[in-house]
């Protein structure tokens, strides 16, 4: 499966669209959720077509390691009348961990994928003793590119962008450079910085998968540049200066700064390569701020230069 997976992603010459931002899909991200304790964790997505009712399916889909590849998730199923919408709190879903991230898409009544360009969602994640603990994010909607309540997934899989081939795309592409600001962490004040959460929809979910790379490029208010990386199983959530000391502000020199993020070839077994074809994940992610008085998050900008993903759903 690693190498069906590598197959079909990556940059490709046709020309295709990238997903556009704040407009409904047929495919939702919502890049986080947590349960932990004193965590909850709420869902809201929307049909915002006036005539049509649609069936959506739900994965939620929770981290592997490094040590422990596998991604554990659970599926769940839910019908949106015309202009409805939808509120689940997580933690009564029973999630099979208790943070990760959710996609919503639209099916059919046998479960399989359908091109309903018209969802839109948000998640809201609460610390219930402290206010400031808020947040709120819009859902990334990704636009199917067939045409209405056609089929999706005729090749046994979801597959963004034209690559592997053209004639199987089901979604719009992903971009394949990420881009956001962030503020340095103050390792006198620790709640004060940033924490980066990444994802792949590269996924086989409920499977074994291979680690993503991601290369991280950054610069201080000065322009002052520094480079990092990062390799994770399905999804992440990291301070910041855990992934590399020069974002303390201390080190950084500055407060704030920006940041580039490219996924890069990684071969599922070290040393591996060939045989097996590298991976190259499709990612998508946001960055939460953190501090006294918010933590709040925003979805990472991408560009326009495609880049092919497949998910595999449950």
């Amino acid at each position: 499966m690693v190498i069906v997976l590598s197959l079909a992603l990556g940059t490709t010459a046709v020309a295709q669209d990238v997903y556009r931002d704040l407009q409904p899909g047929s495919f939702l991200v919502f890049p986080a959720f947590d349960i932990t304790a004193d965590f909850i964790t709420q869902l809201r997505i929307t049909n915002t077509d006036p005539a049509t009712s649609v069936q959506i399916q739900l994965n939620f889909v929770c981290p592997g390691s490094k040590q422990d590849p596998f991604c554990d998730a659970l599926d769940r199923h839910l019908t949106l009348t015309p202009s409805g919408t939808a509120v689940l709190d997580v933690e009564d879903q029973h999630p099979p961990c208790p943070r990760g991230y959710v996609v919503a898409f639209a099916e059919n009544v046998t479960h399989q994928a359908i091109s309903f360009n018209a969802l839109i969602g948000s998640y809201h994640i609460t610390r219930t003793n402290r206010r400031y603990f808020d947040e709120a994010e819009q859902a990334i909607a990704i636009q199917s590119v067939k045409p209405f309540h056609e089929v999706l997934g005729t090749s046994g899989t979801l597959q963004f962008g034209a690559d592997p081939d053209p004639a199987t795309q089901d979604y719009a592409a992903l971009g394949t450079h990420l881009f956001t600001g962030f503020q340095a962490v103050d390792d006198r004040h620790e709640l004060y910085g940033s924490e980066l959460i990444l994802l792949t929809l590269s996924t086989i979910v409920g499977s074994t998968n291979p680690a993503s790379l991601v290369v991280i490029d950054f610069w201080n208010e000065n322009e002052v540049a520094f480079s990092a990386s990062w390799e994770f199983v399905c999804w992440t959530q990291v301070r910041v200066d855990d992934i590399d000391l020069n974002f303390l502000e201390s080190n950084l020199g500055t407060t704030y700064g920006s940041m580039t993020l490219m996924p890069v070839p990684n071969c599922p077994i070290p040393g591996g390569c060939p045989p097996l074809i590298p991976f190259e994940p499709g990612v998508l992610g946001a960055i939460r701020g953190l501090g006294l008085s918010s933590k709040s998050a925003r979805n990472l900008y991408h560009d326009e230069l495609p880049r092919s993903a497949i998910y595999i759903a449950r």
